[in-house]
């Protein structure tokens, strides 16, 4: 919503030239848009109050910058993301989780990896599979997220469910992420775009 106009968007980056406030609409909720105003809903038809998110990030992140295409683009910046990404999480020459919701004590605690994904984001999986195993020494276990959420498997309760999506918004890891939450394992969600749903 800005100035009296109401916009209605799949992802951010498709609205940042109109407008910076943002509403996001959660997962069974609906919303009604009318004279310049917002109203949100439950599946029951009651009213729920949201606040608005103000977005600081520039939508050139979200771009093609000058490449062909977006995977050449994503190729060319890996050596950055990878330093952004563990820059982020470095304090004091040590990699710090606290800021992800993961506690020292509970990185220790973990006995099983579980990672969730689809598509190409479950190939990186199968390669962090590796990476995870000779560094932390833990059995990981790679799924597709539709067969994650189907299958009756059991979770061993001190284990780590890490969802990887491109978009954020992939239904099949987006339920996996849920069912793994509803069963009280801890969850760290590695995605793309800042704001989607999986990023929330």
């Amino acid at each position: 919503v800005e100035n009296g106009d109401c916009y209605v968007a799949s992802d951010v980056p498709a609205i940042l030239k109109y407008t910076r406030n943002v509403y996001y609409i959660g997962n069974l909720e609906m919303a009604r848009l009318a004279n310049g105003t917002v109203t949100f809903y439950n599946l029951d038809g009651d009213e729920i109050e949201k606040k608005p998110t103000q977005i600081k990030w520039d939508a050139e992140a979200a771009e093609k910058a000058g490449y062909e295409h977006f995977m050449l683009k994503e190729i060319h910046e890996q050596p950055k993301a990878v330093q952004d990404t563990l820059n982020s999480v470095l304090k004091d020459g040590a990699i710090d989780l606290s800021s992800v919701g993961l506690t020292e004590e509970e990185l220790q605690s973990f006995s099983q990896v579980y990672i969730v994904a689809c598509g190409s984001a479950y190939h990186v999986g199968v390669a962090c599979q590796y990476v995870l195993e000779d560094l932390a020494q833990l059995p990981v276990r790679v799924d597709l997220a539709s067969e994650f959420r189907y299958r009756s498997m059991p979770l061993d309760p001190n284990g780590l469910v890490i969802v990887i999506s491109q978009s954020g918004e992939t239904a099949d890891s987006l339920a996996a992420l849920r069912l793994a939450k509803k069963k009280g394992l801890k969850t760290l969600g590695i995605v793309n775009v800042v704001g989607s749903s999986i990023a929330r």
